[in-house]
């Protein structure tokens, strides 16, 4: 079998490997060994064939890597009509870059540039005053443009995952059916 995903398919087949392999594991651990007691006729042996095993888990974890390779060079293959990203790993990290300054402008987004508290008591006591050291309209300016720049990267990350191929693979006959 002959399969030529895009990237979104991709991430989906690399998902439902990873659950395939995991059942192989779970069935293994449960299937690898059998308790009975002395003296009883009938052991209720499990099915379970060491070989079998090997052979899938080994199998998906192949065509697992060859996927996530595929993935991987796709990832760097220039992006046309993109004069701002060269590649879709230079998008993911400009979105986890942009990431982190949506994070420091929201702390950064308050609304009152003066606020007062009262200190200690009675006759000993005084208002402190706490005055921001910029300008909280612009934070907010920044904040609004900042995700908008992040809207747009995830759109275009987005239209890229469902149009772009990561080429032709072939298929094991044994995982197929996993696809």
């Amino acid at each position: 079998m002959v399969l030529k995903p895009t990237l979104a398919e991709a991430m989906k087949i690399l998902k439902q490997l990873q659950d395939a392999k995991q059942e192989h594991l779970t069935l293994e651990q449960n299937r690898k060994s059998f308790s009975y007691r002395q003296g009883d006729q009938d052991k209720l042996v499990p099915d379970y064939d060491y070989d079998r095993t090997t052979m899938h888990l080994n199998t998906i974890d192949h065509f697992s890597l060859e996927l996530r390779n595929a993935v991987a060079i796709t990832n760097l293959k220039p992006i046309e009509n993109q004069p701002e990203f060269h590649n879709i790993n230079d998008i993911l990290a400009t979105i986890a870059v942009e990431k982190q300054h949506i994070q420091r402008l929201s702390r950064l987004n308050v609304t009152e540039k003066i606020t007062k508290r009262s200190v200690g008591f009675g006759d000993t006591a005084t208002t402190e005053y706490t005055e921001l050291n910029y300008d909280p309209e612009r934070v907010q300016k920044d904040l609004r443009d900042s995700k908008k720049r992040l809207d747009k990267m995830h759109m275009l990350l987005d239209q890229l995952n469902l149009t772009t191929s990561v080429g032709e693979l072939q298929v094991p006959t044994i995982i197929a059916h996993l696809i």
